[in-house]
């Protein structure tokens, strides 16, 4: 019931993007989020089972936030942070809804040529390459 006050709220204020922040397996409760109004979910991490593709499959008119797996950083074959990338997000930028990113904050593990990397193939795709990261090379 709380839920549906803040959608309200945010649609009497022409706000049309409602988010929740959640963590772990997620997808199941994507469906009462949409019966509350909510419309967009963060962060689908993959490696409590979500899979971002089949949520878009499953909930068409819901906004994804993030979903990319943030422990390809950790990766030094810049190789698998391209198959992370180019297998799930150019099919979800073509259907629109989708904010492109990792589940939650980036490991201290991570590699900074790997995240860079892994920044710059993200704006390449959505078509952004003036973007900050450029700034850092």
């Amino acid at each position: 019931p709380h839920y549906r006050e803040i959608v309200a709220f945010a649609r009497e204020h022409r706000i049309d993007l409602v988010l929740v922040d959640s963590d772990g397996y997620t997808e199941g409760v994507v469906p009462l989020l949409e019966e509350a109004g909510i419309n967009c979910l963060q962060a689908f991490e993959p490696r409590a089972g979500n899979d971002i593709l089949r949520v878009r499959a499953r909930h068409p008119h819901f906004v994804i936030w993030g979903g990319l797996d943030k422990y390809v950083m950790d990766q030094t074959d810049l190789q698998v942070i391209d198959q992370e990338i180019d297998r799930q997000v150019p099919a979800l930028l073509a259907h629109s809804g989708y904010f492109p990113g990792i589940d939650h904050g980036l490991p201290p593990t991570s590699h900074y040529r790997s995240y860079l990397h892994f920044m710059l193939r993200l704006h390449e795709l959505t078509r952004n390459p003036q973007g900050a990261f450029w700034q850092h090379l």
